[in-house]
């Protein structure tokens, strides 16, 4: 068995958290835009059952984001580092090219996920108020 250096296997784990977050938020956008189809023709039954799509991404979403924070962690630990809150942006200097550009873009990604998520959610709460 080859041993691998620990930053090494904790870096291959937060890619892999970082994809499952990138994954939800794009369930949770497209969620969010069916909720605008549901809301516009006030299919009520249908628009519960999305809205507990929703919060059960959001619960995921929550969860993975505790475990993106402990990697980052373990992480800064790992790789001398640390400070009170590391943030990946710090960590960024210390990672390999290929990290750093494939972590940059699943950052940047969700990033842009999250806004369009904010976006429509505003967009249905105006919507629903009209309703």
């Amino acid at each position: 068995m080859i041993h691998q250096p620990q930053n090494t296997i904790i870096t291959a784990e937060l890619e892999q958290v970082m994809a499952q977050q990138f994954h939800t938020l794009q369930q949770l956008v497209e969620a969010t835009n069916n909720e605008r189809q549901y809301l516009l023709k006030h299919e009520a039954d249908t628009l519960v059952k999305n809205a507990e799509t929703k919060e059960g991404l959001l619960d995921q979403m929550a969860l993975l984001e505790d475990r993106y924070r402990s990697l980052v962690g373990e992480l800064a630990l790992a790789m001398g580092v640390s400070t009170e809150h590391t943030t990946l942006a710090e960590l960024m200097p210390v990672l390999s090219p290929e990290n750093q550009q494939w972590m940059q873009r699943l950052s940047s990604g969700m990033h842009d996920l999250a806004h369009q998520a904010r976006t429509l959610n505003d967009g249905n709460e105006a919507i629903g108020w009209r309703i």
